[in-house]
């Protein structure tokens, strides 16, 4: 009996940890979607926010406090091509692209490319303690997760982008790496 329990422990226990595993991973996705009776716009609808900002649709206009306390409204800014980044400093993959957007920025910035970071830090101080360090000399706001504009662009996960033309539409969105200057390439001249 002994030996029978031996040969299936190791198989029954992994069997068990991943079935636990993706029980816990499925409440915690789960319990992502926000209570729509507080007014909050439910995950589902942000993610369809998202997926209906498609390219060649107009960008959502909106007003924001940089870190330098001007104020930026994207409609002021027609004329310029626009990578509007989400980001925040504890997301690694965010901190990853950094070296691509000071690259882009160093390159097309004198031709009329701007970026202006939206950071989804709570906490302001080492936010702009971050900025310095960093050398992110392009403007940049933070309200936190919970600011309008995070939610009137459909963000769900970070880093997330969109690349404005000077129209004013979107002509490309979630740009990784060497792919934000190929795309910069086509638009800025």
């Amino acid at each position: 009996m002994f030996k029978f329990f031996k040969k299936i422990y190791k198989p029954l226990f992994c069997f068990c940890l991943c079935f636990f595993s993706v029980f816990v991973l499925i409440g915690c996705l789960g319990g992502q979607t926000n209570d729509t009776s507080s007014g909050k716009k439910s995950g589902k609808r942000s993610s369809a926010l998202h997926q209906e900002m498609a390219i060649g649709s107009e960008a959502p206009d909106f007003t924001a406090k940089l870190n330098n306390d001007e104020t930026f409204t994207l409609s002021d800014k027609k004329g310029q091509v626009i990578l509007l980044n989400f980001w925040a400093t504890w997301c690694s993959p965010c901190r990853g692209e950094l070296p691509y957007l000071k690259e882009a920025f160093k390159e097309f910035g004198p031709k009329g490319f701007n970026i202006y970071g939206v950071s989804l830090d709570n906490d302001a101080e080492s936010w702009k303690e971050f900025l310095v360090k960093e050398e992110m000399t392009w403007p940049n706001v933070t309200d936190g997760k919970s600011a309008p504009i995070v939610e009137e662009y459909g963000i769900r996960s970070i880093p997330t982008n969109f690349l404005i033309s000077p129209e004013g539409k979107i002509v490309a969105k979630d740009l990784r790496g060497e792919g934000i200057k190929e795309k910069l390439a086509e638009l800025v001249k």
